[in-house]
């Protein structure tokens, strides 16, 4: 694959990535569309270690500070990514084949707008917001683990439940996206260990793949930092007009291939 189709798919995994709109869903769309491998083993490990990259550089404060002065939100974290951790094992491969059906795709789209829908109601209707507890970490977890769904986006779902579920916007945003870091770190760690046994690398080269994780770190970053205004300005769900329309051009593509 090309340089620049790569690049381009950087861009779309670092805006993607974060903004409610599910990057896996769009790579797939830009897959048929740029005629591109991008479920590329290695070059999707690079396009997430670049969006990994964004988080912790966005969050570091934060980071240093639960590392030092508040070890129970790890405690929290790591439960949080127990379901998604236990539905990528165990049904990893059901999850994979998702990503060949591009009407299921638009579907999960619309899925995505309904919940950031929801989430914009029950912020406005809930004037009294709670802390972090087991019960909302159960929740927010499960629904990063829905997200492995390929259109459902993955910011989008969190931060939602966590303001269905009484959470303060800013406070669900921040578990929400510190939440991805060991997310996306395991998912990293099991296709790393499935590219020691395969030859994805064979089909890029060093600087190819470089360039593409350049462009999804520093893309990224940007669309993390614009998120993070947009959910304290409290228009996160204005993303679902999106997602609805996206997700109808994505069925009515896939019936016209028929």
């Amino acid at each position: 694959m090309d340089t620049v189709k790569v690049v381009i798919l950087g861009i779309v995994q670092g805006v993607t990535e974060f903004l409610p709109v599910s990057s896996s869903g769009h790579l797939v769309v830009m897959g048929q569309f740029m005629n591109t491998e991008g479920d590329s083993l290695l070059l999707n490990v690079c396009l997430h270690f670049g969006t990994l990259v964004s988080i912790i550089v966005v969050y570091w404060h934060e980071i240093w500070r639960i590392l030092r002065d508040d070890r129970k939100v790890i405690v929290y974290l790591v439960a949080a990514t127990v379901p998604v951790a236990v539905l990528g094992v165990c049904f990893g491969d059901w999850f994979e084949k998702q990503f060949e059906n591009m009407n299921f795709v638009g579907y999960f789209f619309i899925l995505t707008g309904l919940v950031l829908i929801a989430g914009r109601y029950a912020d406005k209707r809930i004037a009294a917001k709670k802390p972090l507890d087991w019960g909302r970490c159960a929740a927010v977890g499960l629904a990063q683990a829905v997200a492995l769904l390929p259109g459902v986006s993955r910011s989008g779902s969190t931060i939602s439940t966590g303001l269905i579920f009484r959470m303060d916007r800013n406070k669900a945003a921040t578990f929400a996206f510190l939440m991805a870091i060991p997310a996306i770190s395991g998912a990293l760690g099991v296709k790393l260990l499935k590219l020691a046994t395969s030859d994805a690398a064979s089909d890029f080269n060093v600087g190819t793949l470089l360039a593409g994780m350049a462009a999804a770190a520093i893309v990224g970053y940007f669309a993390l930092k614009l998120l993070l205004k947009i959910v304290h300005r409290g228009n996160f769900s204005w993303f679902s007009i999106y997602c609805f329309s996206l997700g109808v051009c994505v069925i009515v593509y896939s019936w016209l291939k028929r």
